[in-house]
């Protein structure tokens, strides 16, 4: 059950697939686990922002997401255009009873 209503929900007209980190192999490369498709909403711009581990990026969208859906800053998001781009920071947002709303992620 999402826990976006009203307006917020009716700006959620793309979608991005999310494929959740799983595991990293002998090598080092990441492993994912079964794609879904996640309606969102996508603002293409360039921002400055901090990264995960302190450091200063240039991210060139923010994916706005449910609160709902568990995310992980090493998961992989696919644009609708088919484009994919590490995630630099997940900023969650709670509404005023303390309820996560949403995240902003930045890619």
């Amino acid at each position: 059950m999402t826990l976006l209503a009203g307006g917020f929900a009716s700006l959620m007209r793309d979608s991005v697939t999310l494929a959740p980190y799983a595991s990293q192999a002998a090598y080092g490369e990441p492993s994912y686990g079964t794609p879904q498709t996640l309606r969102v909403r996508v603002v293409l711009r360039a921002a400055r922002v901090v990264n995960h581990v302190g450091e200063e990026r240039m991210s060139r969208c923010v994916i706005y997401v449910d609160g709902t859906v568990a995310l992980d800053i090493r998961d992989r998001l696919t644009l609708a255009d088919g484009t994919t781009s590490p995630i630099l920071r997940i900023a969650s947002h709670r509404d005023h009873h303390g309820l996560l709303h949403h995240h902003k992620v930045y890619c």
